[in-house]
């Protein structure tokens, strides 16, 4: 049975954890994905790479049912359904990758797709126009979610691109990524359930987190309005490439 013990925890973790999970909340919240991107690489730091991918995801659930509500009526439920259908048949592959990839594979391979992100968002830092999409675009993108979702619990970069290209409005997009994210979490939770990867100390720290991650949002909610969130998402992506870069040399320098 799980418990929460926060003596398992050291406390310089724990406190890089709450304000990790805080910041990366108010991403989130305030463009409308980014919270495992920007968290999964920098908790690994104080985490091992399998525990910090979980800790991230369990947190990141609890950070899509608190958007889920908001705009909700605008949610593209087409979309999403095929989307969230596609990650669901894909999921068990990415946690099979997850039980027996070694920890400096999985940091190379979340400096590799940081990296792609970052340098897309960079590219792509005026709004896309709309492009043409072809039936399995969707069940393209869906699969890969499905894929990252449970191995490096990263599953926004195929959904952001997907959506991208469909010039919506940003209620649209944020509404549709929330439903996307919350109901493929849930599959997802019992995925690693089931395969054993949800440990004492993955969910204490899980817990542990929940404040900042509820004092992150509240700040998003009150911040938004005020900042020009495509200049944000342009500085995020730069700090991204910086941590993409350190997870590069960390991949390959697993002892030190």
């Amino acid at each position: 049975m799980l418990q929460v013990s926060s003596s398992t925890v050291p406390f310089a973790s724990l406190m890089a954890l709450l304000a990790i999970s805080a910041f990366a909340t108010w991403l989130q919240a305030t463009v409308g994905f980014g919270y495992a991107l920007l968290a999964v690489p920098l908790v690994s730091f104080w985490f091992a790479p399998h525990d910090a991918i979980v800790i991230v995801f369990l947190d990141s659930c609890v950070v899509s049912l608190l958007m889920a509500g908001v705009d909700r009526e605008s949610v593209l439920w087409d979309d999403t359904w095929r989307l969230s259908i596609a990650a669901i048949i894909t999921m068990p592959i990415g946690a099979v990758v997850l039980l027996y990839v070694s920890g400096a594979t999985l940091q190379l391979l979340l400096a590799a797709l940081t990296a792609i992100v970052a340098i897309t968002g960079l590219r792509n830092s005026q709004k896309l126009r709309a492009l043409s999409q072809r039936w399995w675009h969707a069940w393209l993108a869906g699969a890969a979610c499905g894929i990252l979702t449970t191995s490096i619990a990263t599953n926004g970069p195929p959904v952001v691109a997907y959506l991208q290209r469909r010039s919506l409005t940003a209620p649209q997009f944020r509404s549709t990524l929330s439903a996307v994210f919350t109901i493929t979490n849930i599959v997802a939770f019992v995925v690693f359930l089931v395969s054993g990867l949800i440990s004492n100390l993955v969910f204490t720290c899980s817990v542990l987190a929940l404040p900042a991650v509820a004092a992150g949002y509240g700040c998003a909610r009150w911040t938004t309005p005020r900042i020009d969130a495509q200049l944000y998402a342009r500085l995020t992506n730069v700090l991204l490439l910086g941590l993409s870069a350190m997870l590069l040399w960390r991949g390959l320098n697993p002892t030190t």
